[in-house]
């Protein structure tokens, strides 16, 4: 069965209306509220962080992060950027960098904290900080 809209008027500059017999399907407004943007619960955010926290130095995966939400990791992949702003890699690249900037202060050897946040050698810790920062580690230490 094919519905029909009446015209308004005549014409090829026409607008179109319902008809009387269709329902005023434009007309009106849903006064639902407005449905909130889903995103992680506090629960579960913690459990994350606490999981981050405790494996910095490990290999930290997104199957790994979502199993401590008890999520599946595309929903919590989805619901962590809705939360945090940022993916969880993204997350956990962060906090490195800031566990990397306390380090330094009292490190000598940024080598050494490269091995002590997992991060694979020297050189990747170096391009993740200098992603992060703007400046490298030895520049950031040198900083006044």
């Amino acid at each position: 069965m094919v519905r029909r809209l009446g015209w308004a008027s005549g014409g090829i500059g026409a607008t179109l209306a319902p008809s009387s017999e269709e329902p005023e399907m434009f007309a009106t407004q849903s006064t639902a509220p407005a449905a909130r943007a889903p995103s992680l619960s506090p629960s579960a955010l913690a459990r994350v962080r606490d999981y981050i926290d405790a494996h910095l130095r490990d290999a930290i995966t997104l199957e790994d992060l979502a199993a401590a939400a008890c999520i599946s990791r595309f929903h919590f992949a989805r619901l962590f950027r809705a939360t945090t702003g940022a993916s969880p890699m993204q997350y956990v690249r962060n906090t490195r960098v800031a566990a990397a900037k306390a380090m330094l202060v009292q490190n000598p050897s940024i080598s050494a904290v490269a091995v002590e946040l997992g991060f694979f050698d020297q050189s990747h810790f170096t391009r993740t900080f200098r992603r992060v920062t703007g400046v490298s580690p030895g520049h950031w230490r040198r900083r006044p």
